[in-house]
């Protein structure tokens, strides 16, 4: 599926997204991944939810976003309540939701310039 009409000029707007894998730029990712408009870090080894810890996101909890996407594969699948639970106390808000939506709640977020992360499963 296309994301968008016209090409963003932000270098981690996600362009596609679909079972093949997540475009950005020329490339295509098929395996998980963590973004965030200053980074993007390319093979993730989260392959399920149940891999989510604080320590798997510690890449991008170092520089808290504002909102944390969850990414959770083909199906929303909650992680563990005491994760969610840490994060929301350090003041990050937390969306679980497939990772083709968060592919899409990301670039809306990045448009309007929101501190924004997404941690993308992609066997989920």
């Amino acid at each position: 599926m296309q994301l968008t009409w016209q090409r963003n000029q932000h270098p981690h707007h996600i362009l596609a997204a679909d079972q093949r894998g997540i475009r950005i730029g020329e490339q295509w990712y098929t395996s998980s991944l963590l973004i965030s408009p200053s980074q993007l870090l390319p093979d993730w080894p989260v392959e399920h939810p149940d891999q989510l810890s604080l320590e798997s996101l510690q890449p991008v909890l170092s520089n808290p976003p504002e909102v944390l996407l969850l990414g959770t594969g083909d199906q929303q699948i909650f992680p563990d309540l005491q994760l969610l639970q840490s994060l929301l106390q350090a003041g990050i808000g937390v969306e679980v939701m497939d990772s083709l939506a968060a592919c899409r709640t990301f670039n809306v977020l990045l448009n309007e310039e929101r501190r924004v992360c997404a941690a993308l499963i992609r066997n989920s």
